[in-house]
């Protein structure tokens, strides 16, 4: 509660200070200082650019300019590896559903098939198959048979 209290009313004063002396880079640090503390981390690195353009030389402003970066980085990449956990979840919890929603009886869902009718090809392919054997053993008897007259 109080810290909440407390950072509205840093951020009011922060807010009315830059007003006041929009040239100074030190008040728009402590604004931005402000707006990381809510955690409104964009804000603060948007603030804090301007505070580092107003004041190049200042090294503190940098650095902090610097810590902030890293903080909206750290967040967004936080935040894209959040939603690719939740899009994974719920993908996954797609799939279980579909896999519940599947009959259990054994008995095929209307419109699926589930013996493959024989085309001409594969007609072709069998009966291929058959002849092969007969082929050899033809040419294996005759083999015999010349051992025989030999």
């Amino acid at each position: 509660g109080n810290t909440n209290r407390n950072l509205d009313e840093a951020l009011t004063c922060a807010q009315e200070a830059v007003q006041a002396e929009p040239e100074s880079g030190g008040i728009q640090d402590t604004l931005a200082h402000v707006f990381f503390a809510m955690g409104q981390v964009k804000q603060a690195v948007e603030t804090q650019r301007g505070a580092a353009k107003l004041q190049p030389d200042d090294l503190e402003i940098r650095r902090n300019l610097w810590r902030f970066e890293e903080a909206l980085i750290q967040a967004e990449k936080a935040a894209a590896e959040k939603q690719a956990a939740e899009k994974q979840a719920a993908e996954k919890q797609e799939t279980e559903t579909q896999e519940a929603e599947k009959p259990t009886d054994g008995k095929p869902e209307t419109g699926e098939q589930t013996v493959e009718k024989p085309t001409t090809e594969t007609q072709e392919i069998k009966s291929q198959e058959v002849e092969t054997p007969k082929a050899e053993s033809q040419e294996t008897s005759n083999d015999a048979q010349n051992e025989e007259t030999r």
